[in-house]
């Protein structure tokens, strides 16, 4: 199975773990171009005018994948951090799965990768998505202990410089 992930929103700061971890699941990952004047024109021509640009380019990256994949990784990130308050995203990217799925017809069905880290760990964001994937318990894990490696050096490297 191919998995499009569409490269906008929170792709730069979390593609290195859902990269490894749809792999490791022995699946195949193709994340869109880098954006470009074409891609924000076809989201802009998609979208409602009221959204801000990074969801156009959502729309726009989103269609750029649309004939190429099996389905297309939208995520939900609601609550990405633990604090002592708490912390949500905005209600535009909370939603992006659903003006995804409603505004796009003949879409290959959006896999929604949830996270709310007020309510559950980040492990069991990827514990559902695996269900959805049909991805066994044992292989899952693996994955995603691989994918928090990943994750790790690659925020390692930005605090590097």
């Amino acid at each position: 199975m191919r998995i499009g992930i569409p490269r906008a929103l929170m792709f730069y700061r979390y593609y290195p773990f859902l990269k490894t971890f749809l792999e490791h699941c022995g699946l195949s990952v193709l994340p869109s171009p880098p954006t470009n004047l074409e891609i924000l024109g076809e989201g802009t021509n998609i979208c409602v005018d009221d959204v801000c640009v990074a969801v156009k380019v959502l729309f726009g990256h989103v269609s750029k994948l649309a004939g190429e994949v099996d389905a297309i990784l939208i995520p939900r990130l609601v609550s990405v951090e633990k604090r002592v308050y708490d912390t949500f995203t905005c209600p535009k990217l909370i939603a992006a799965p659903d003006m995804i799925r409603y505004s796009f017809p003949h879409l290959p069905p959006p896999l929604e990768f949830i996270v709310d880290i007020s309510k559950a760990p980040w492990w069991w964001s990827c514990v559902r998505l695996a269900r959805k994937l049909d991805v066994p318990l044992r292989k899952w894990a693996g994955a995603y202990a691989s994918a928090t490696r990943e994750q790790q050096r690659y925020e390692d490297l930005l605090h590097s410089g």
